[in-house]
């Protein structure tokens, strides 16, 4: 009896004991998230001002912040979390970054960037997403785009963290599946792998088949990987292959990894080829972007951009520090406007210390050119990307064309149709090149407010009302007949599943029914939504005004009478296009009269020189005469002077 009382005794005075520890590291962990982020550093995020490249032999943790070993039964891929916050930095700082904070509603983002582009041709959708919530873009809240289907569609270029791992962000409706597919934790990797064969396609593949928690892992060269997540069933268990028995493994392998035992010290450690100085190739993945002129994939046929040509690398201007906060080369970055454009190329000094010319920079002069130029054009107008034409022409893009993954349509036309080269007056009036998208969206208007449908039910209800083809996701836009339109929104407003009036925005214009007829209104949810492009930039000898002032003043010059399409989903509108002077809010009559005057100011600069000739003749011509009227003055004085 004695000996069971003494064991239960000691079983609760266990129990205490837990909580009252339980208790402490509540109270301890409170303290240390309370603490200043200096005092929160972990060794890996401070430099002790050495250059040298530390060695990455680290051991290997999963999600669970077990330690892996080569010999497990049921191998789990390492946690990226774990494996690199561990003991060496500190993850919360760094997932805070601007490429992972895409939640945070208070990021700092003053002008318009690349948006992710929700593209469906057999519903006529070119809907502009960010999180960003960019003027002239929707959130994905707004058509009802989980975070989950935001990563089924554009997950392959998403570097994890935030929306991808955080529990509060998730829908409760796919509760199930991020149980099976796990967290998409912050990619150190994507970056910061010198390794040649760590695979971002295979990473971006295996993105698509929602093996979220194996990707990082299975994209490096430690690894072997099979396996596809979103076909096993919302019970899978990877610790318990009986729960994909009726599944055909023939097709529907479950996500299985093996690592390579030989790469594995005695210690159970594994050495990773890390660098902080992150190579242009990991940039490019999600970077790259190519004008589908007839040469576009001959690369040899087109020049780098002249920085990078010139031995530099995209982090010398794109810089961070832990806090992984990217500087994007805007001016009103005062603490990082050294790494602007006018930052380098401009001669600034503060108590007397030059703090321009960064990287050994010149200094343009810039001669001749008045400078009103620096005042209403951006650098890049002239510098970057491709001469204008007299059509703006489209561009793909890695995101919204997924450049670099396996199966990628190397087509021209793919949709969505972006355009590039089009000159547009920006926030801060000044004029610079930027790519453009049309939105195209079925929605609801209601006080005068428009927001797009449900994408879920524009997939169920009105693809198969239009039957149009999907065997194509290239070529001319679809679209549709008057007539159609009518009947489509006669039908929504049937359905009664639309709580608000139907509409349709295409083109910068909204459609809606009224007695019957369409009815063609403005509205700003459907103007073109376009954001500045920096790259490629070109040397001075290419630059615009190499020839002189007829590269934008000429009658016909593209920079102000270069045409931009009207991208429309109805027949009636298609084909239109709108002047390159209408987005950069100038008169086009005004540009075309102005033009003229460059074309007789070679015969103008004659005629002004021969009248400055006859000008400084007459003005000589007269200035004798009156040196010869003084001096008879002065003779004649001198003459009565003598008489007297």
């Amino acid at each position: 009896m004695f000996k069971y009382t003494f064991i239960i005794a000691l079983f609760l005075t266990a129990v205490i004991f837990a909580q009252t520890d339980s208790a402490k590291v509540d109270s301890l962990s409170a303290k240390v998230d309370s603490l200043p982020v200096q005092l929160k550093l972990k060794v890996g995020d401070k430099s002790d001002g050495s250059r040298m490249q530390p060695v990455h032999l680290l051991k290997l943790y999963d999600e669970n912040g077990n330690t892996i070993e080569p010999d497990d039964d049921f191998p789990q891929p390492f946690s990226t979390k774990q494996t690199c916050a561990t003991e060496c930095h500190n993850y919360e700082i760094i997932s805070n970054g601007f490429h992972f904070n895409y939640d945070h509603s208070d990021i700092e983002n003053s002008r318009p960037s690349e948006p992710w582009i929700y593209t469906d041709p057999t519903t006529l959708s070119m809907i502009p997403i960010s999180y960003r919530k960019n003027s002239g873009t929707f959130t994905p809240a707004e058509i009802k785009m989980s975070n989950m289907k935001f990563l089924d569609r554009f997950g392959p270029y998403y570097p994890g963290g935030d929306i991808s791992e955080t529990d509060s962000l998730q829908s409760p409706e796919n509760y199930f599946r991020w149980n099976v597919s796990g967290k998409i934790e912050t990619n150190c990797l994507l970056c910061h792998d010198a390794n040649p064969y760590y695979d971002k396609a295979e990473y971006a593949s295996n993105i698509r088949k929602q093996n979220y928690k194996w990707a990082a892992a299975a994209s490096s060269s430690l690894t072997e990987f099979k396996g596809n997540a979103s076909k096993m069933p919302d019970n899978f268990d990877p610790y318990n292959f009986t729960t994909v028995q009726s599944i055909d493994q023939r097709s529907s392998t479950p996500p299985q990894i093996k690592y390579d035992k030989t790469k594995f010290n005695s210690d159970y450690k594994m050495f990773f080829n890390i660098t902080k100085n992150v190579p242009n190739e990991r940039c490019y993945y999600c970077h790259s972007s190519i004008v589908t002129d007839k040469d576009f994939t001959e690369h040899w046929k087109s020049d780098e951009d002249v920085h990078i040509k010139a031995g530099l690398n995209c982090v010398d201007c794109h810089r961070n520090g832990l806090d992984h906060n990217i500087t994007r080369g805007t001016k009103e970055a005062d603490k990082v406007s050294t790494y602007t454009c006018e930052g380098c190329h401009t001669q600034k000094s503060e108590d007397g210390e030059p703090v321009n010319g960064t990287m050994g920079a010149p200094i343009p002069e810039h001669a001749g050119i008045p400078p009103v130029h620096f005042e209403r054009l951006a650098c890049t107008t002239c510098h970057s990307g491709s001469w204008p034409n007299d059509k703006a022409r489209l561009v793909k893009s890695s995101r919204n064309h997924f450049l670099g993954m396996h199966g990628t349509n190397k087509a021209p036309n793919v949709f969505p149709h972006v355009q590039t080269g089009v000159f547009t007056e920006s926030e801060e009036s000044v004029i610079e090149p930027r790519n453009l998208v049309w939105p195209s969206f079925w929605g609801s208007v209601n006080n005068g407010n428009v927001t797009p449908l449900p994408i879920e039910f524009i997939e169920d209800t009105i693809r198969p009302l239009l039957s149009l083809d999907s065997l194509f996701n290239f070529g001319e836009w679809p679209v549709i007949s008057d007539s159609m339109l009518v009947a489509m929104l006669d039908t929504l407003q049937s359905f009664g599943s639309v709580q608000s009036e139907p509409v349709f925005v295409s083109s910068g214009k909204m459609f809606r029914l009224e007695k019957g007829k369409l009815k063609i209104s403005e509205t700003e949810r459907g103007k073109a939504y376009s954001w500045s492009t920096a790259h490629t930039v070109r040397p001075a000898q290419k630059a615009l005004g190499a020839n002189g002032c007829q590269d934008c003043h000429s009658v016909n010059s593209p920079f102000f009478s270069g045409k931009v399409a009207v991208i429309s989903s109805l027949e009636s509108q298609a084909g239109k296009t709108i002047s390159m002077s209408t987005f950069e809010n100038r008169s086009s009559f005004y540009q075309s009269a102005f033009s003229l005057t460059f074309f007789f100011r070679s015969w103008l600069k004659v005629l002004i020189i021969l009248s400055a000739l006859v000008i400084f003749i007459v003005v000589v011509g007269y200035a004798f005469r009156g040196f010869k009227s003084i001096s008879k003055i002065n003779l004649a004085n001198d003459t009565n002077k003598g008489d007297e």
